[in-house]
């Protein structure tokens, strides 16, 4: 799990410094954390994790497609969940920007 969690992490940093990189390209880059479904690699996880594993590939289609029908810029270098109320999401979309939300940052 250490090595899949850092690989996680390492994604959203990733799209963070994409968006930041080539924002002035017009690219937007979001991390979309696809749910927990009964994959064969979900399936690999110690049982006590095989509960969680309710959500379908077609759950993360959605989301993708939900990202992709529109351009959100707000959601640029950002990290969303297919398991969120995406019409929630949206209303949340000037908070999300004002505290700059849904980013991984490092306080030291």
């Amino acid at each position: 799990m250490s090595a899949y969690n850092t690989a996680k992490l390492a994604i959203c940093r990733f799209t963070e410094y994409t968006a930041a990189e080539y924002a002035d390209q017009g690219v937007i880059a979001i991390s979309l954390h696809p749910g927990g479904a009964a994959t064969d690699m979900g399936l690999s996880l110690p049982e006590e994790h095989h509960t969680s594993l309710t959500d379908t590939p077609k759950l993360a289609a959605d989301t993708a497609v939900w990202l992709m029908k529109e351009r959100r810029e707000w959601l640029n270098g950002r990290y969303v969940s297919c398991q969120w109320d995406l019409p929630e999401l949206e209303v949340k979309e000037k908070e999300i920007e004002d505290r700059n939300l849904l980013k991984n940052k490092m306080l030291v």
